[in-house]
């Protein structure tokens, strides 16, 4: 472990430092923003978790890492992170993996109490492909812009909705497996 984590453990484990600002720059450093291809299609590369919202979010690609994989046609791709990105643990999504989750770097997610915003995210035919969460910003056009940056030019983004806290606390309560566009949930939700 390298001596500036293990230092930084030392400090939050006594208490001297603490909060989410200090979680999240701990977490970050726990990821492994350079696996090997073989390690990243099974997940089994180092990363780093933090709580917030009474959720666990584990990190995969931390702000300023690069993301990259290949698309459903084999073609290369990468893109540098805007926003910390991840999924909560404990859930699962269309794709049959984990909730995606972008989170805004920015804010104190120990005290943020604004709207969440899910995206309804599609493939390249317009269908609805998985749900992308935008947790920690101001507005809806913050979190669309915040969204889109982690993608390539030209991406088709999906429909975009908001969420008070409790609303969303109930959809991800309320089935083992969210299949449907979160548009589809809202009107029963409120």
């Amino acid at each position: 472990m390298r001596n500036d984590i293990l230092e930084h453990r030392i400090l939050v484990e006594n208490n001297i430092l603490k909060g989410f600002k200090t979680d999240l720059i701990q977490a970050k450093k726990e990821t492994d923003t350079n696996p090997s291809e073989g390690t990243k299609t099974a997940g089994n590369y180092k990363k780093g978790h933090i709580k917030f919202g009474g959720y666990e979010m584990v990190i995969e690609n931390p702000k300023g890492s690069i993301r990259s994989g290949k698309d459903s046609d084999g073609n290369k791709w990468s893109i540098k992170m805007n926003n910390t990105y991840g999924y909560f643990l404990k859930t699962l999504g269309r794709d049959k993996d984990h909730i995606d989750v972008f989170i805004n770097d920015k804010k104190d997610l120990d005290k943020f109490n604004g709207d969440i915003y899910i995206v309804d995210q599609v493939d390249k035919d317009g269908n609805f492909d998985e749900h992308k969460i935008m947790y920690g910003f101001d507005n809806k056009a913050d979190a669309k812009k915040a969204y889109l940056s982690n993608y390539s030019k030209g991406w088709k983004m999906g429909k975009i909705n908001s969420a008070s806290k409790d609303v969303f606390d109930r959809w991800m309560k309320s089935s083992k497996r969210k299949i449907k566009p979160f548009s589809n949930y809202i009107d029963n939700m409120k």
